[in-house]
Order: C-alpha cells, then structure tokens, then sequence
C-alpha cells in the first residue's frame, strides 16, 4: 500500500518538469518509475516480476489504474 505522497501517482510532485515514466530495473524486479535530473531514481510507482510484465503494463497503461485524482 502506498502512502499520499510516496510516489507521483499517489500526489507527489513530478522530479522536474517534462519528467516521463520508464520501465527500469532493479535486482529484485522491474518497476515503472520516475528519475530525476541526474537519472537517478525518483520514485518507484510499480513493481513486477518480469521485464514483460512491466513493459506490457506500462505499454497499457494498465499501471495507472489506481492512480489518485
């Protein structure tokens, strides 16, 4: 569960304007997130197991469906 403000789907602020989700990675999985100006990660908004699953999500966009208004 994700807190108000954890990640920018659930209302925090994008890390710079213009900023653009990304499928990346880490060694535990793959996750849809957000980096900031350096390219370093930001915000974790999904976690999968799979790169497929990832990509297929974020392709969908079936990872914003509990995204906050």
């Amino acid at each position: 569960m994700m807190i108000q403000g954890e990640t920018v789907l659930y209302g925090a602020e994008l890390p710079f304007n213009g900023a653009t989700p990304e499928v990346m990675s880490t060694p535990a999985g793959y996750y849809i997130g957000y980096t900031d100006v350096f390219g370093l990660p930001y915000s974790r908004e999904t976690y999968y197991m799979s790169e497929e699953q990832a990509i297929t999500s974020f392709e969908d966009g079936s990872w914003m469906k509990h995204r906050r208004k």
